[in-house]
C-alpha cells in the first residue's frame, strides 16, 4: 500500500516492486490518498521509465474509503515497457479540482506478462508518437502564432477602405472614375521599374554618343573646324577693291561717276572729237 497525505507522499507499507519478481508476486498496487474524497473522482496513473518513455494507465478501482481515496491498480502486460525502475505520479480529478501527488519509485522486475511474447513492447512506438506528438504541437503553436498575427492585421486594417472587386479593369476604354486598374492593366499600359530603367540607360547611352559629336561654342571658324571658307580679312580686302556700281552715261562726259565713260576713256574720247571736228572738211 502506497499512501499520501493528498499530494504529500507519506511512504509504501509493504512492496516496492511492480510485476513479478522472483517469488515475491505482485500483480497489482494500492494507493490511499487521504483527504481527498470525492463521488466522480477520476483518476490516472502516469509512468516514466529508465530509457525515457512514459505510459499512462488506468486504475482498475476508485473509490472512496472513509476521508480518503482508495486506487487499485492491476498492472497488465501492457502497463510496463522497460524493466528497472519505474517513476509513478497519481493524477486524481473531480470535477474542477486536480491533484497531482508527488513522485515514486518502484521496481520493475521480469514478470510473465511483460515477457509474453504475443505481445511485441511497445516502448519504440511510444518514443516515435511522443515524438509525433511534440511535432504537432509545435505545429499547432506555429498555427496559433500566424492566426494571432492575422487577427491583428485585420483588427488594424479599415475595411472601409477594401477597393471593390467588381470595379477592377483591364482595358484602358474601360477606365472610370469609380474604377481603377487591375494588374493586368498596369502590364498592359506601363512599364515595369526594370524595363524603364533599361530605357533610360539606352537613351542615355544615345545622348552620350551624339553630344560627343557636337562641335562645342566657338567665335570663330577655325573653332568649328571650318577650313575652306573665306575669312573676314579676304573679304574685307576684296570689298576695297572693287568698282562700286555706276551708271553709264550715254555720251562721256566729264566727271562722270562711271569709270568707263569718265576719266581717262572720256579724255581719250573728247580729244579724238576734237581731232575728228578739226580736220572733217567743211561742207
Amino acid at each position: 500500500m502506497i499512501i499520501f497525505n493528498k499530494e504529500k507522499y507519506e511512504g509504501i507499507a509493504a512492496e516496492d516492486n511492480a510485476g513479478i519478481v522472483g517469488e515475491n508476486l505482485v500483480s497489482k498496487v494500492e494507493f490511499t490518498v487521504n483527504d481527498f474524497v470525492g463521488k466522480n473522482t477520476i483518476a490516472a496513473i502516469h509512468l516514466r521509465f529508465k530509457d525515457g518513455s512514459v505510459n499512462t494507465v488506468a486504475p482498475q478501482t476508485v473509490k472512496t474509503v472513509n476521508n480518503s481515496t482508495y486506487i487499485m491498480w492491476k498492472i497488465g502486460k501492457n502497463d510496463i515497457f522497460c524493466h528497472g525502475w519505474v517513476e509513478i505520479q497519481l493524477e486524481l480529478r473531480e470535477e474542477e479540482t486536480t491533484l497531482q501527488t508527488d513522485i515514486v519509485r518502484l521496481f520493475a522486475g521480469e514478470s510473465i506478462p511483460i515477457e509474453d511474447k504475443g505481445f511485441t513492447n511497445p516502448n519504440s512506438e511510444t518514443l516515435a508518437l511522443r515524438d509525433e506528438a511534440k511535432k504537432c504541437w509545435n505545429k499547432i503553436a506555429e498555427q496559433n502564432k500566424q492566426i494571432e498575427n492575422n487577427i491583428k492585421v485585420i483588427a488594424d486594417s479599415d475595411i472601409t477602405l477594401k477597393e471593390e472587386k467588381a470595379n477592377k479593369v483591364t482595358l484602358k476604354a474601360d477606365v472610370t472614375e469609380e474604377s481603377y486598374p487591375s494588374v493586368a492593366y498596369l502590364e498592359n499600359y506601363y512599364y515595369d521599374y526594370d524595363d524603364v530603367d533599361d530605357e533610360i540607360q539606352n537613351l542615355k547611352s544615345s545622348v552620350d554618343t551624339k553630344l560627343n559629336l557636337k562641335a562645342d561654342k566657338a567665335d570663330t571658324l577655325a573653332g568649328y573646324g571650318i577650313t575652306d571658307a573665306y575669312d573676314k580679312t579676304y573679304i574685307n580686302r576684296s570689298l576695297n577693291n572693287k568698282l562700286n556700281k555706276m551708271p553709264f552715261d550715254t555720251v562721256p562726259a566729264a566727271n562722270s561717276p562711271n569709270y568707263v565713260t569718265s576719266g581717262t576713256v572720256y579724255n581719250s574720247v573728247n580729244s579724238l572729237r576734237q581731232t575728228v571736228v578739226q580736220n572733217k572738211a567743211d561742207i
